[in-house]
């Protein structure tokens, strides 16, 4: 008998909002691998005026999006290591090298990132 994976297993389960945000910001942000870092500090700048964001919540996302994105990269990662689907095919169709783009490129420009993110 097939034993189910534990609850969260897909990324699905309770979250917080700096965690929510930080996959939002960097999604809707494009901060994906190939993006100009200063166009994309700017997408990112109007994502979480959007939000309305207060400043703790802004000087805790460019971390936050770090791990977030990394967490996305091991998702995919780890299933694609022991064959477990559908996570390890996508993995291989292209998911997998996406989110680890993306996990270097906002560790990358994190910095830039903080900047774009401080308030005026």
């Amino acid at each position: 008998m097939d034993v189910p994976e534990p609850l969260g297993r897909d990324g699905n389960g309770p979250s917080t909002r700096l965690w929510d945000l930080a996959y939002v910001a960097q999604s809707f942000g494009q901060l994906f691998d190939g993006q100009p870092v200063e166009v994309a500090a700017l997408r990112l700048r109007a994502v979480v005026d959007g939000y309305d964001a207060d400043d703790a919540l802004r000087k805790a996302l460019p971390a936050a999006m770090a791990k977030r994105t990394a967490a996305m990269f091991n998702l995919l990662n780890s299933p694609n290591e022991t064959g477990f689907q559908p996570w390890a095919d996508m993995y291989i169709n292209g998911h997998g090298e996406l989110w680890r783009a993306a996990a270097h490129y906002v560790a990358r420009n994190q910095a830039v990132l903080e900047r774009a993110l401080a308030q005026p």
